[in-house]
């Protein structure tokens, strides 16, 4: 079982020096915030700070600590949860997440676009589902290549339209697409 991108309990911060919110800041996920993009903390999500999935380096942390145990213990597979944003609660002018600076550059880069995603831009709503996708695609083909026998699980959030439009969780494309060998939604 490997929590991804959620990485503290119920806190902004951890004790330990070596824990990924003290070691690599930059990788906590920011907040829509009316426009003006603030890093998120338990104020936005009570669960906990979450990573950004849209950053290259919070994709490569979490597939090299799968390889890790794949290729150190004697496992069958790997069961990922939390790969996707913190809750929007449900209605996308509150807590909307993925508004890490060096992500907004990206997708701007590669959509032409300018400025602060609206989140309603259905561009912006896409690009963020890619960014799980392709997480779940790394996890997936670093695994595999260490064992080809080794399963890739996940557990998504259960209620379709609230994982796709809300967490950015398109498990659905994982199965099709065979980044993952079977789900268990979260029902």
């Amino acid at each position: 079982y490997v929590n991804t991108n959620l990485v503290t309990d119920g806190s902004d911060t951890d004790p330990r020096s070596n824990h990924v919110v003290n070691t690599n800041p930059e990788y906590i996920t920011y907040e829509w915030n009316n426009g003006n993009p603030v890093r998120q903390n338990i104020s936005e999500d009570p669960d906990g700070i979450w990573l950004d999935p849209g950053l290259p380096e919070v994709r490569l942390l979490h597939a090299n600590i799968c390889a890790d145990i794949v290729q150190n213990y004697d496992v069958d597979g790997i069961l990922i949860d939390r790969q996707r944003y913190p809750d929007t609660r449900f209605i996308r002018t509150e807590g909307d997440f993925g508004y890490h600076p060096d992500v907004i550059d990206e997708f701007n880069r590669l959509t032409g676009k300018t400025g602060i995603p609206d989140p309603f831009d259905v561009d912006w709503q896409q690009y963020r589902r890619d960014q799980n996708t392709a997480a779940m695609q790394l996890i997936y083909s670093t695994d595999t290549a260490l064992d080809p026998n080794v399963l890739v699980l996940a557990i998504p959030i259960g209620r379709f339209d609230d994982a796709v439009n809300f967490n950015y969780q398109d498990w659905p494309t994982w199965m099709e697409n065979r980044v993952v060998d079977a789900v268990f939604p979260q029902i």
